[in-house]
């Protein structure tokens, strides 16, 4: 978007009002046979993938301290139809955790390992997740927002509990966005970069 901050000229406005709550602003890229040419969700991991990303949060009067522009990866199964979403939320990310600075840009770099390797337990840092709800020493359903890793963590977990799901998961999209119930964000994307082995692609917005 035109008119951006600290002489950016172009770039992706997340906006969301004060009232009501149930805003939320999102854009992705869709993979429809899974990012980097199929390459497996879990040999991304364990080659290390990694995610970089620039944005800005604006001040905004009774505005949400904790939402910023976050990362959400959609793997899927398609053998089993199964589909899991990883979300990376800068204040519980770990790249540091924490609300983020304001009226600043701040890039953000996120690897396989960026977050909590623990294996049993609720907080932590890196990634929460939706969908694929076995219970186990890392929630169910009910409680899968309170429960954050990293994505090696999160990989080695499936493989282990749902392995028919993880032999064949692609990412089928990457998004950047606030989501519902954060009020009163305003907020600038200006490139994300996506990397792993021989890939290396980077994404700029200019809207």
């Amino acid at each position: 978007m035109s008119g951006a901050p600290n002489n950016i000229t172009s770039a992706l406005r997340l906006y969301t009002r004060l009232s009501p709550a149930t805003d939320k602003a999102e854009v992705g890229i869709k993979f429809y046979d899974g990012l980097f040419n199929g390459m497996k969700f879990k040999d991304m991991v364990a080659q290390g993938i990694s995610f970089e990303y620039s944005f800005f949060k604006a001040t905004v009067v009774n505005g949400s301290d904790a939402a910023a522009p976050a990362i959400k990866m959609a793997v899927y199964s398609p053998s089993t139809r199964n589909f899991t979403t990883f979300v990376w939320e800068p204040y519980v990310g770990g790249a540091p955790s924490g609300n983020p600075a304001k009226d600043v840009w701040l890039t953000k770099v996120v690897t396989n390992t960026t977050g909590t390797n623990a294996t049993s337990g609720t907080g932590g840092s890196g990634w929460w997740r939706t969908g694929w709800f076995p219970t186990s020493s890392l929630g169910s359903s009910g409680t899968r927002q309170n429960y954050v890793r990293n994505l090696a963590t999160w990989a080695n977990y499936f493989n282990t509990s749902m392995p028919l799901d993880m032999s064949d998961a692609v990412v089928i999209s990457v998004s950047i966005g606030v989501g519902s119930g954060n009020i009163g964000v305003t907020s600038y994307v200006n490139s994300l970069r996506i990397a792993v082995g021989d890939y290396d692609w980077k994404w700029s917005f200019v809207v």
